[in-house]
């Protein structure tokens, strides 16, 4: 090891620095390990990468366009909107993901309330799978909400149940 020899080598103020450097470091990891459970039942403390071993399913990317455009072709002429969505279902953990599951697309608004269930299939450690889509609705002016779910029956059992959600806000005029 470099540290003791450096240290026996010099002596004086390298010492007494070697050994507030190690006292530092035993204090600041005990520190952290006796504030972990604190902090997690806090709901703040997130872990710098997943649990070994286990899947982790988020939404990575979510997206959404709105162009309203008169529909003159209809008895009863309405507003169509079409609706570019682009929602990224990952796999974030360091196992993969056997089977199907569901990712809960929800397009929301003050009056308005649609549901998509998009099958994913089954994802890798470190894989995702986009599903992008333009759809048309008969939606109002006014704000909207693009919600996304990654894995909405607990298929899986996961690192991080907390992180499945994803929203995305736009506006349709």
């Amino acid at each position: 090891m470099v540290l003791p020899k450096l240290v026996f080598e010099r002596r004086g103020t390298r010492v007494a620095w070697a050994i507030v450097c190690v006292f530092s470091l035993l204090v600041v990891g005990s520190f952290l390990v006796s504030s972990k459970p604190a902090l997690e039942r806090a709901g703040n403390f997130s872990e710098l990468s997943p649990n070994p071993g286990r899947p982790d399913l988020i939404i990575s990317e979510i997206f959404a366009f709105a162009n309203s455009s008169f529909d003159g072709n209809s008895t009863n002429s309405t507003n169509v909107t079409h609706v570019f969505m682009h929602v990224r279902t990952k796999n974030v953990g360091n196992a993969g993901v056997n089977v199907f599951t569901t990712t809960r697309v929800y397009l929301e608004g003050s009056a308005t309330s649609y549901t998509i269930d998009l099958n994913v299939p089954p994802l890798k450690a470190g894989q995702s799978n986009l599903w992008a889509a333009t759809l048309d609705f008969v939606l109002e002016p006014g704000e909207y909400a693009l919600v996304a779910q990654a894995d909405k029956g607990n298929a899986v059992s996961e690192s991080n149940e907390a992180n499945n959600f994803a929203i995305f806000n736009f506006s349709v005029s």
